[in-house]
């Protein structure tokens, strides 16, 4: 009976700690006071998530990396380096994202920038999916320029269907493609939000205007709704064909940073 008992108490009552795995809504605001100008309240955030023991590795070098942007973009440029180096240290190593920044444009002739990016190494397969979750980023974003831009001569009120790729879930202990993996997937979610704010802004605009001037020939809103379900259909298409494939003859043996990726 006593066993019994105990084995109640460990099931109902002992507190587990399930280990935390989609940090969106964390990355979310904190993109989002950067892009405000919010530098010092973003370099806190990102410094908590930096220093929590429950963050994961990738979360703690992508993070660093974050604070090595904002303090160059205050101008202190020996922080940058700083956190530039703790990020490498932490596991970071998106040559992609690093080539591209505004620290790579202004720290390239520092040996001690240098001496900090050769050091990084990264397997052949984990740069292939770097390649493809930055080119994403990018698609996603543009896909959700035209969606908001079509909304606007749309007469229906139909929700517009936000397709979105699927991210590799392949196994890799890269903290780079987990970061980028974490943004990618910060875009898809913003993407949906930003475009179901213009569906209802449009269906707004298009009940008032129909107060004003009366409805829409059924017609209109009839091909309206054609012409945004053949846009979605276009856009799933087009994901399918452009969805991660690892090349051929990509290894997880380890290499430098590609130069002008």
């Amino acid at each position: 009976m006593k066993f019994f008992l105990a084995a109640v108490f460990l099931v109902c009552c002992t507190s587990f700690t399930i280990a935390k795995t989609d940090y969106t809504a964390e990355l979310t605001n904190l993109v989002e006071l950067a892009d405000a100008g919010k530098v010092q309240e973003a370099m806190e955030g990102y410094g908590r998530l930096a220093s929590d023991p429950n963050s994961p590795a990738w979360l703690m070098a992508g993070s660093y990396f974050e604070m090595s942007l904002l303090a160059l973009k205050s101008g202190d440029k020996n922080q940058s380096l700083t956190m530039f180096q703790k990020a490498v240290e932490s596991g970071f190593d998106d040559c992609i994202e690093i080539q591209k920044s505004d620290m790579y444009k202004d720290s390239a002739s520092d040996p001690a920038f240098q001496k900090t990016l050769s050091s990084i190494r990264i397997a052949s397969s984990d740069y292939q999916e770097l390649v493809w979750l930055h080119a994403e980023r990018e698609n996603a974003e543009h896909e959700g320029k035209m969606m908001i831009t079509a909304n606007m001569n749309r007469l229906d009120q139909h929700f517009t269907e936000v397709p979105v790729s699927v991210i590799p879930s392949r196994t890799t202990n890269s903290a780079g493609v987990l970061y980028a993996r974490a943004l990618l997937r910060l875009v898809q979610e913003a993407l949906k939000r930003f475009v179901q704010q213009s569906d209802e802004e449009r269906i707004r605009h298009t009940a008032a205007m129909t107060i004003i001037n009366g409805a829409p020939s059924p017609s209109d809103v009839q091909l309206s709704i054609t012409q945004a379900d053949a846009a979605a259909a276009s856009r799933k298409a087009a994901i399918q064909q452009r969805a991660f494939r690892l090349p051929a003859g990509a290894s997880v043996a380890q290499q430098a940073c590609p130069q002008n990726p």
